[in-house]
C-alpha cells in the first residue's frame, strides 16, 4: 500500500468513526513532524488538537466511552492471542475498535460525544 492510500484509508476511517459518535472536527490533518496525522478539532475553551485513536491510546479511551455498546474488552482478548510484540497488539486493539464502532454505533449518532484532552496522551 502506498502512503497516499495510508492515508485517504486512514482519512475515511476516522471520518465514519467521528460521524458514528457524532464528534465534531474541523479536518484531516496529515502527519507533520513533529505531529500526528488525525482529526483537528477545538474543544470547548481549548487550543485546537488532533484526535486519532488509531494511533493514540488516550484517543482511544474516550472513543471507548463515548461508544459503550461495542465491548472492547473482547477486542482485547483477541489482541492477547496475536504473536509478535505489545506494539502490535496495540495497534490491533486500536484498528479493530475503532472499525468496530463504525460498523456497530450509526444508532448512536443522535448522542454527540465530547472529547476533552484534558488527561494528556499515553
Amino acid at each position: 500500500m502506498n502512503t497516499s492510500t495510508t492515508f485517504k484509508t486512514e482519512q475515511q476511517l476516522l471520518e465514519m468513526v467521528a460521524h458514528a459518535i457524532a464528534f465534531n472536527f474541523l479536518m484531516y490533518v496529515h502527519e507533520t513532524y513533529p505531529h500526528q496525522s488525525g482529526l483537528l478539532y477545538k474543544p470547548p475553551g481549548g487550543r485546537q488538537r488532533v484526535w486519532n485513536p488509531l494511533l493514540n491510546n488516550a484517543d482511544l479511551l474516550q472513543l471507548a466511552v463515548a461508544a459503550p455498546t461495542v465491548n472492547l474488552h473482547d477486542i482485547i482478548a483477541q489482541a492477547a492471542a496475536i504473536d509478535g510484540d505489545e506494539a502490535a497488539r496495540h495497534a490491533y486493539v486500536r484498528e479493530a475498535f475503532v472499525r468496530a464502532v463504525t460498523l456497530s454505533v450509526v444508532p448512536m449518532a443522535e448522542t454527540p460525544a465530547v472529547i476533552d484532552n484534558a488527561t494528556p496522551a499515553l
